[in-house]
């Protein structure tokens, strides 16, 4: 398992409470383990009724 998946995993609890998830989901890439250094991350999430996510700012990060 990639450092990114451990990281999520380790951190679902937060990032659940913090942000209403109901689910969250690994796809492409990451979920395959067909990854490279190039490869971007992508999420499926749902939310709890009434929570609303925005992104305003993306980030990049350097995988270890």
């Amino acid at each position: 398992m990639n450092t990114l998946i451990k990281n999520l995993s380790k951190n679902k609890p937060y990032l659940f409470r913090q942000f209403g998830l109901v689910s969250l989901g690994v796809f492409g890439s990451y979920a395959s383990g067909a990854f490279s250094k190039a490869s971007d991350v992508d999420l499926v999430y749902r939310v709890e009724a009434g929570f609303v996510l925005y992104f305003t700012k993306v980030v990049e990060v350097e995988n270890d």
